[in-house]
């Protein structure tokens, strides 16, 4: 129960400085929420879609199509409006270019010629929004601001008034994943042109449906702008509402440098992928990446150490491992054959970033139930 009390602990404490965050004075112009249009009922939910979807300076969407789920219709979901869905860029700034730990600024606000990471949420939004600060923050050591990418409404949509229904609008969600993704793109654009920030210099880390979010952001930067981003991390990664559909999981080549981290597995297989999913064991198991880190291989194939079955646990165990890597943690790695997990005693170690050792394919590491404070 180590872990389950870590957590606690954990979300008591970023929490604490979130809503720290939103409630400082400071920040009221930075962070206001552009204007969020409300319906009685959310048609697209229960709609079926089959046109092109077209927004300005976004292009064009194809229907997001969903075949082989047994719990949906084979039918076809379309995102919503980007004017409706109230994103935000919140940018937090290292002290090395004056900036304070409790204030965020606006993008005109970078300094020229810095080095930019970007932090990504998932789903269920209440929730992990709190807890990337964690991460964003780490990110500070190496990179002189970080973008929080607050995209909650898209990611929780609305589906009778302002009542978000998770499982029912799971894929609507994903549909949406592709637009702010494109969205951002457009932000990494706008800082090259006008704040001189080299593609090199920018990160862009996403955890679960943000971590999908990847691929649509290194996409739209490279075939519409014509730019790769330096390094990308996929953290958990969500399989399931890849399967069987038209849009496709991250994969090597998006960025310059590709990382996934896998602490739950989500298998491919028509009906089995529902029934795990319900669960929360999102992962997808599939190797594309330039580094694939599973982490606690086999076992995790059941629970994550610590985890015990609770709800989420194992999916934001991924998310709290990639922190302790950025924390300076050194995890040995072997590769992931059955013989070499139980019997190598590799000392080839990892921080989970490719431009450290290039790329590795599919590794194994083996963590703690308390990563951020054992590695």
């Amino acid at each position: 129960m180590m872990l389950s009390v870590t957590l606690i602990s954990f979300f008591a404490f970023f929490s604490a400085i979130v809503v720290n965050f939103f409630a400082n004075s400071q920040l009221a112009n930075s962070t206001a929420r552009p204007p969020i249009v409300v319906r009685p009922v959310n048609n697209l939910i229960f709609t079926p879609c089959f046109r092109l979807t077209c927004f300005r300076n976004l292009g064009c969407f194809e229907p997001y199509l969903i075949a082989a789920y047994i719990s949906a219709p084979p039918l076809s979901v379309c995102p919503q409006n980007p004017n409706e869905m109230g994103v935000r860029f919140l940018v937090l700034a290292s002290e090395r270019v004056g900036g304070q730990y409790d204030t965020f600024l606006s993008l005109s606000e970078i300094k020229p010629g810095t080095k930019v990471a970007f932090m990504v949420h998932g789903i269920l939004s209440e929730y992990d929004e709190y807890i990337y600060v964690l991460p964003g923050y780490l990110l500070l050591q190496e990179y002189d601001y970080v973008i929080f990418v607050e995209w909650s409404i898209p990611a929780d949509p609305f589906v009778f008034g302002r009542i978000p229904i998770p499982g029912l609008t799971f894929f609507l969600t994903h549909a949406n994943v592709e637009v702010v993704g494109r969205m951002t793109a457009n932000i990494i654009q706008k800082l090259k042109v006008e704040r001189n920030i080299d593609p090199d210099d920018v990160r862009v880390d996403g955890f679960s449906a943000g971590g999908n979010m990847v691929e649509f952001i290194g996409q739209w930067a490279r075939f519409r702008h014509r730019i790769r981003i330096g390094k990308c991390t996929a953290i958990e990664m969500s399989g399931a509402p890849y399967f069987f559909t038209n849009k496709r999981l991250p994969h090597s080549g998006v960025c310059k440098v590709l990382d996934c981290v896998h602490a739950t597995y989500n298998p491919k297989i028509p009906l089995l992928t529902e029934l795990v999913a319900a669960t929360a064991r999102f992962g997808a198991f599939e190797s594309n990446c330039d580094s694939d880190y599973y982490v606690n291989y086999p076992f995790a194939l059941i629970d994550q150490p610590g985890c015990f079955g609770i709800y989420f646990c194992s999916h934001l165990y991924g998310l709290i491992f990639y922190s302790s890597a950025l924390m300076k943690c050194d995890y040995r790695y072997t590769t992931c054959d059955l013989y070499s997990i139980f019997f190598s005693n590799s000392n080839r170690t990892t921080r989970l970033d490719s431009r450290d050792h290039g790329p590795l394919g599919s590794v194994c590491l083996k963590a703690s139930n308390k990563p951020l404070s054992t590695c």
